[in-house]
């Protein structure tokens, strides 16, 4: 996961990972960030990405 400018916040590399939505153990702010997926096909070894833009809001 990045932020708008382009920051990582989050990632992980672990099939079961769980992201507890922090960063650097503090909850993040209000604001679009895009979450990328990417994986290696088995069959055709070829890598796919995929993305989306997530609007998180923190009530605290």
């Amino acid at each position: 996961m990045i932020d708008r400018y382009g920051l990582p916040i989050y990632k992980s590399s672990d099939k079961n990972y769980i992201w507890d939505g922090k960063s650097g153990g503090r909850p993040l702010s209000t604001s679009t960030y895009r979450y990328i997926l990417k994986w290696i096909e088995p069959d055709t070894k070829l890598t796919v990405s995929h993305s989306v833009w997530l609007l998180i809001k923190n009530r605290e």
